[in-house]
């Protein structure tokens, strides 16, 4: 069995056992969504859950920039005119960047630096021009750029985000004030702390209809 096979297997049960998962899916059931961009599709276990789950979706936007998860995510979904994958990551800043291996196929994440992966190209977010209905963002730390920088990221109305330890340098104090030589959930309630005013700062417009440690569901107010 290759990688991506073994992160769809882990990612339809993350999905289908974990409390804040199904939380998500049951609430965005109940909604008419008709577009969805997927960012950091990975191996597209999420795309066909969505699929599966939201019988309106008309258009799912699967962007994935490793190229061996992009061939699977692309394989997958061959024979599914609803399904546009593109080989791309949202950032902004700058048009390419080198991905450095985290572990797994699931995590793979930008560095400034020259040694990684590979290279991959970028685009902001505005640059799909399309209207979204719904935004699920896991881009191992690069959310803190796209919530930042992204209008149209702040303006949709559903916005599922997963939170990363890494990538958090927009917080100037955020290293200043991180405890000496924490604990596991002395770190993880302290980046939560973090990621709360993240979130309220920069949709302020939103409700937070799951917010579970670093997942977190928004919807606007007038969605």
């Amino acid at each position: 069995m290759s990688e991506q096979s073994d992160h769809v297997i882990y990612t339809r049960n993350e999905w289908t056992t974990v409390p804040c998962f199904i939380d998500i899916l049951k609430f965005l059931k109940t909604k008419e969504i008709k577009t969805v961009a997927d960012i950091g599709a990975n191996v597209g276990e999420v795309t066909k859950l969505f699929l599966e789950e939201l019988p309106a979706i008309q258009k799912v936007y699967a962007l994935e920039p490793l190229t061996s998860n992009f061939n699977f995510l692309k394989d997958r979904f061959k024979h599914d005119q609803r399904v546009n994958c593109l080989k791309l990551g949202i950032y902004y800043g700058q048009l390419t960047a080198i991905l450095k291996h985290n572990g797994g196929c699931g995590s793979s994440s930008i560095t400034h630096g020259s040694i990684g992966l590979e290279s991959i190209d970028l685009i902001e977010f505005e640059g799909l021009n399309h209207d979204i209905d719904l935004v699920k963002l896991d881009v191992e730390g690069a959310e803190y750029n796209i919530i930042k920088n992204s209008t149209k990221l702040q303006n949709t109305k559903y916005v599922i985000i997963e939170f990363h330890p890494f990538g958090m340098e927009d917080f100037e104090d955020f290293n200043s004030k991180l405890p000496a030589q924490p604990g596991t959930v002395q770190r993880t309630m302290y980046i939560k702390s973090y990621t709360d005013e993240y979130v309220k700062r920069y949709f302020p417009n939103h409700k937070w209809i799951v917010d579970d440690q670093v997942q977190y569901l928004l919807e606007r107010n007038d969605a």
